[in-house]
């Protein structure tokens, strides 16, 4: 595409519509729901009015459409409102076109786009902030709600009807740490119904609930700011009042000095060798005491925590090599309580015949492995066995992210070994998420084994439920790489 193919930008009013629930339809029914949905769009007053003026363009996003108007931005707003009222009173209807519930959210946006030939074929397509802005305040809504910017909101404040309809969310960080501020277009018609939907979008109630918590962070530790300056003025008062005082003392003292007699210096002398004969004689007859220490409650609580490590294998080792070898790895050596010896006369006499824990990833209690020596002729004990092999699929993609991008997410979602975070089910629509399950997958805790820094392993059984998924969400949702 060159740069004589793309047009100057224009300002343009975005509907952009996400029909709630698509990728769990059947192909036939997400067809009927393409068809029914163009139909209901091109058949609104506002979307007919500015296609007779040439003032409209139709992008198709598979699940839904942007319905892009260039005129008057009221247009939009009168599209959803009436496309809103269709639906509701159609619902029956449109549920047995497309064999489910005929259920979307809107969102609308005012700002610039470029037209342009993508593919050089002279078919003319939209893009720009218009377009992406709109479809992020769509993606804040659920089921049934018509949400729109404040470009929007501002542009229309001015026309009492629409004001009334259009209530504050606050602000919403969207898609690439944006900013975007959230209005509700909801209300109630002449015929009782409710026009879009009245209750809070679940985004905009975590993200209030983030803020919440940001400004109670805020306030305590201001108040720790304040106690804390308190305190240091008030040590500083203390210590402007010890020197008046101490200055004061010194002057009392000196002016007692320069008019104290001889006989009362040796008075003072007297109580005080007096007072200093009576002290040794007291710690000279008080008898000595031993504070005894206590005893810890529980013996074995030091020797109790856990130590994360791969354990080495160390049978068939000398104790003595055993214990090198273990001390690589911040892990100490003890024989079993159990069984500290027994008879082999496969091996020889102290080697190690079997551990405990066994080799491989463990969560160690004290950070000891214990061991059986072998003592000569006797019994062979078994060695311990090695770790089961990790799958043939060493490495997983999810929504194109490497795995260390997947671990340094703190958040919650797809897990693997010690609860490292996979794949974040925030980023999962809830459609996604059923269908996951109805596959037999607990998308929080999908079996893995560790295969190195490159990824993980998957069990056999979670890789067939993987791949028996629908193609719409597994290509969205995990990529398996052999």
């Amino acid at each position: 595409m060159s740069l004589s193919e793309i047009q100057p930008k224009r300002l343009a009013h975005t509907l952009f519509l996400d029909f709630v629930g698509y990728s769990r339809l059947t192909a036939d029914s997400q067809a009927a729901v393409q068809v029914v949905l163009q139909n209901l769009v091109y058949n609104l007053p506002a979307f007919q009015a500015a296609r007779n003026d040439s003032q409209l363009m139709v992008r198709k996003t598979g699940d839904g459409m942007a319905v892009v108007f260039f005129q008057d931005i009221e247009f939009p707003l009168a599209a959803a409102v009436a496309l809103d009222e269709v639906i509701k009173h159609q619902s029956s209807g449109l549920r047995e076109q497309v064999g489910a519930p005929f259920r979307l959210r809107m969102g609308i946006h005012s700002g610039p786009v470029v037209i342009v030939d993508e593919d050089g074929d002279g078919i003319m397509d939209v893009a720009g902030e218009g377009i992406n802005i709109a479809q992020r305040v769509m993606d804040c809504g659920d089921e049934g709600h018509i949400l729109v910017s404040a470009a929007v909101f501002n542009a229309v404040a001015e026309k009492e009807h629409w004001k009334s309809l259009l209530h504050d969310l606050g602000i919403v960080r969207v898609k690439h740490d944006e900013l975007v501020h959230l209005y509700n277009l909801t209300g109630q018609r002449p015929d009782s119904t409710i026009m879009g939907f009245e209750g809070l979008p679940r985004k905009v109630h975590e993200a209030r609930a983030r803020i919440q918590q940001l400004v109670e962070q805020e306030n305590n530790r201001e108040q720790t700011e304040n106690r804390a300056t308190l305190t240091n003025y008030a040590l500083r008062a203390a210590l402007l009042v010890g020197a008046f005082v101490l200055v004061g003392s010194l002057l009392f003292l000196l002016w007692r000095n320069s008019t104290i007699n001889s006989g009362e210096v040796k008075h003072v002398a007297e109580v005080i060798r007096k007072n200093k004969l009576a002290q040794e004689n007291k710690n000279k007859t008080a008898p000595a005491v031993t504070l005894a220490t206590p005893a810890p409650t529980n013996p074995s609580e030091s020797a109790s925590a856990i130590v994360h490590a791969r354990v080495p294998n160390v049978v068939g080792m000398q104790r003595t090599d055993a214990e090198k070898a273990l001390a690589g790895f911040g892990l100490t050596l003890s024989l079993s309580p159990q069984t500290p010896e027994v008879g082999n006369a496969t091996v020889p006499a102290g080697s190690i015949v079997n551990q405990s824990p066994p080799p491989g990833e463990q969560n160690v209690r004290g950070g000891v492995v214990y061991v059986t020596l072998a003592k000569g002729a006797g019994t062979p004990v078994a060695p311990t066995p090695e770790p089961p092999p990790q799958s043939a699929y060493t490495g997983v993609l999810v929504d194109g992210r490497s795995f260390t991008q997947l671990a340094n997410a703190q958040t919650a979602g797809l897990f693997g070994p010690n609860d490292a975070p996979l794949y974040s089910a925030a980023s999962m629509t809830s459609d996604e998420v059923e269908a996951i399950q109805q596959a037999g997958i607990n998308p929080l805790r999908l079996t893995a084994i560790v295969a190195g820094p490159n990824g993980v392993g998957l069990s056999a059984e979670d890789v067939e439920k993987l791949r028996a998924l629908p193609e719409t969400i597994r290509a969205k949702t995990v990529i398996l790489r052999p």
